[in-house]
C-alpha cells in the first residue's frame, strides 16, 4: 500500500517537470521580446521616418490613409510584399544593416562554451586555434547563402582586463587559422590566453505594421504594432493570404444560426455578421482551398470570396494553434488565436481574443510569432 502511494504521489510529481520546462521556455521567449519590444519602441522614437517615411524619399503625405508594412528583415530575406501589403526597409536594405536595427545584440552563440579554447600562435591578423575547437560550422556559416552568417573572433588577456573583438573573414581547417580584416590588427605582443570563437544567431526579430489615417497636411499619426518573431520562417509561404470571413462564429452563420437577429423577415443575412451578443464578433473563418469536397471543381457554397473561380492557395498554413496570430490586411489589425473551434482539410474556424475591428475578406497566418505589441501613437 505504501509503494503505491509513493508511485503515485511520484507519478503526479514527473508530470510537473514537462509542464514546468514548457512554462519556463516560454516566459524566456516573452521576457526577449518585450526587451526587443522596447528596443523598437526607443528607435522609433529616435528614428521617427522609420513608420513616417518607410521609403526615406522624403515624402511623407504619400503614407497618409494607408496600411504597410515596416520590415527589413523580410525585405532582405523574403522580398516582395507582406502579403498585399506594401513592405518597407526603411534604408536598412542588406543583411547587415537590418540585423543590427531588428534583432538582439547579444545573440551570439559559442555552442554552450565548446568554442573556447588557447591560441597556439597569435599574429596581428589572425590566430592558430588547438584542433579541439571545432571550426567546421564556422567555415559553413561563412560560405552560407545567400546571406553570410556573421562570425566574431574574441581574445582575452589572462586577467580578463581587456579583450579583442575582430569579425572573422575566413577560416582555414588545415592550418587551423582564424582571420580578420587588416585594418583591425591586434597587437602580436599582447598576452592572450583564451580564444573565443562565437556565430550570430539570431533567433529573435521585429517588424512594424503602420495604420495611417487621412490627413490634410503633413504626417498622419501612426498606429503602430510591433510582430516580434521567434526564429522567424523566411519565406513566402510563412506569409499567404488566405480568403478571410471575419464573425461567422462557430455555427458558420451570420448572428445566431436560424435566427433573425435584426427582425428584417430574412434569417442568417449578411446584415447579422457581428450582431451584438452573437458569437460572431471575435470569429474569423479562414479558408485556404474553397475546395471543400475535393472535386476540383467549384460547386454551389464553395466560392467564399465571391469571384466565380475556384481558389486554393499553394501555400496551406503552417500551423493553427491557440496562441498563434492572424492579421487582417484590410483593416491592418492583429488578433491572437484563443481557440481552434473546428478545422478541415481547406478552412478553419477560429476564435480570436477580442472584438473584430472592421469587416476584412482575408488575412494571413504567419508562424513564429512570439507576441505582438501595441506601440501606440506615433
Amino acid at each position: 500500500m505504501s509503494m503505491l502511494i509513493l508511485s503515485i504521489g511520484v507519478i503526479c510529481l514527473a508530470t510537473l517537470f514537462p509542464v514546468g520546462m514548457i512554462n519556463s521556455v516560454r516566459a524566456s521567449k516573452l521576457t526577449r521580446a518585450t526587451m526587443l519590444r522596447n528596443n523598437c519602441d526607443a528607435m522609433i522614437d529616435i528614428l521617427p521616418f522609420l513608420v513616417h517615411d518607410p521609403d526615406v524619399d522624403g515624402n511623407v503625405l504619400e503614407h497618409n490613409n494607408r496600411i504597410y508594412a515596416v520590415d527589413p528583415f523580410g525585405f532582405v530575406h523574403v522580398g516582395g510584399t507582406f502579403g498585399p501589403l506594401t513592405r518597407y526597409h526603411a534604408g536598412y536594405n542588406t543583411d547587415t544593416k537590418a540585423t543590427n536595427l531588428v534583432m538582439l545584440p547579444d545573440n551570439w552563440d559559442d555552442n554552450d562554451g565548446q568554442k573556447r579554447g588557447a591560441p597556439e600562435v597569435l599574429q596581428a591578423t589572425w590566430v592558430q586555434v588547438p584542433q579541439s575547437l571545432n571550426l567546421i560550422d564556422v567555415q559553413v556559416a561563412l560560405s552560407s547563402s545567400p546571406t553570410v552568417i556573421p562570425c566574431r573572433v574574441i581574445l582575452l588577456d589572462p586577467d580578463g582586463q581587456q579583450s579583442w573583438v575582430r569579425a572573422i573573414t575566413s577560416v582555414n581547417l588545415t592550418t587551423r587559422r582564424i582571420t580578420w580584416s587588416a585594418a583591425e590588427t591586434v597587437p602580436t605582443t599582447a598576452k592572450v590566453t583564451e580564444v573565443r570563437v562565437e556565430i550570430f544567431n539570431g533567433k529573435y526579430s521585429w517588424m512594424l505594421t503602420v495604420r495611417k489615417s487621412a490627413y490634410a497636411s503633413g504626417s498622419a499619426p501612426a498606429s503602430v504594432d510591433a510582430v516580434v518573431f521567434f526564429n522567424r520562417p523566411a519565406s513566402v509561404a510563412n506569409e499567404a493570404t488566405y480568403i478571410a470571413t471575419f464573425g461567422r462564429g462557430a455555427d458558420r452563420q451570420p448572428g445566431v444560426a436560424g435566427f433573425d437577429d435584426d427582425n428584417n423577415g430574412t434569417v442568417d443575412d449578411a446584415s447579422e455578421v457581428l450582431w451584438p451578443g452573437t458569437d460572431d464578433v471575435s470569429t474569423i473563418e479562414l479558408i485556404w482551398s474553397e475546395d471543400l469536397d475535393g472535386d476540383g471543381q467549384l460547386d454551389n457554397g464553395e466560392d467564399a470570396n465571391g469571384n466565380g473561380q475556384l481558389d486554393i492557395s499553394p501555400y496551406p498554413p503552417q500551423k493553427i494553434v491557440p496562441g498563434g496570430y492572424v492579421f487582417d490586411p484590410d483593416n491592418g489589425q492583429w488578433y491572437k488565436i484563443t481557440q481552434v473551434l473546428a478545422t478541415d482539410k481547406g478552412w478553419a474556424d477560429l476564435q480570436l481574443d477580442r472584438i473584430v475591428v472592421g469587416v476584412g475578406k482575408r488575412a494571413l497566418a504567419p508562424a513564429g510569432i512570439v507576441a505582438v505589441y501595441s506601440l501606440g501613437t506615433k
